[in-house]
């Protein structure tokens, strides 16, 4: 999972996966994208080398993968760049008591990485949000037009806090030429595009919503009389 931090005022995402037998760092300012994936064994002797008064051994990646993953608690964190690499620092305090540092040596990577890594999930992202939102807009329409239909029938509910507004969206009008609204449409993607685990495709959202309800079971839905406010439990299944 991507995460953000900033330094001096310019701001940074970056994104840590640990294996095994390595820890891959890979940083972004959105403009360029640089990458270090370290074996265990070289982040021993790059961790020794820094901290030669601290006692360690094979389990110190552990401690470096907190220390990265956990960038926005570090005491000092800066960068430094070098042609094609950039070297992120990174010092924190270990146990409230031991001051540790790391430092990780990261390449510039070419503009396909760039585009694989940063602008096709951003697109992914604008999509499902877009779609989740166009989701959303639908429900709340019907759920005004099922309210009308009710007023119709029962009349208007007495409590002034549970009365609601026309749901008016103004999503879909504006336009900006700053903007990329309704622009990306599925085909844009590759057929092979990565897709987050944690977003759902178009086609699922509704499905996805469906099945939560369900798992509710039967909900009490309460009822007020418009004479006395009198409350009755109407047991309906969905």
């Amino acid at each position: 999972m991507w995460k953000s931090f900033e330094i001096k005022g310019k701001n940074f995402i970056f994104k840590v996966k640990s294996e095994e037998n390595s820890l891959t760092v890979t940083l972004s300012d959105l403009k360029c994208i640089w990458s270090e994936k370290i074996t265990s064994s070289d982040i021993l002797s790059r961790f020794k080398e820094m901290n030669p008064l601290f006692e360690s051994n094979e389990n110190i990646k552990d401690t470096v993968t907190s220390m990265i993953s956990n960038i926005d608690n570090a005491l000092e964190v800066n960068t430094e760049s070098e042609d094609d690499t950039l070297i992120l620092r990174v010092k924190t305090q270990l146990e409230k008591k031991y001051m540790i540092g790391f430092r990780f040596i990261l390449t510039k990577l070419p503009g396909e990485d760039f585009f694989s890594k940063i602008t096709l999930p951003m697109v992914q992202t604008i999509l499902n949000l877009e779609q989740a939102q166009c989701d959303l807009h639908n429900i709340l329409e019907k759920k005004d037009r099922e309210l009308q239909e009710y007023k119709l029938e029962k009349g208007e509910i007495s409590r002034e806090d549970l009365k609601t507004k026309p749901f008016i969206s103004n999503v879909r009008n504006e336009k900006s030429d700053g903007l990329m609204l309704n622009l990306f449409k599925k085909n844009f993607l590759p057929e092979d595009a990565y897709v987050d685990a944690n977003c759902q495709p178009e086609s699922d959202f509704k499905k996805i919503m469906v099945n939560d309800v369900k798992k509710m079971g039967p909900l009490k839905r309460k009822i007020y009389s418009a004479k006395n406010c009198s409350k009755k439990h109407l047991t309906k299944p969905f």
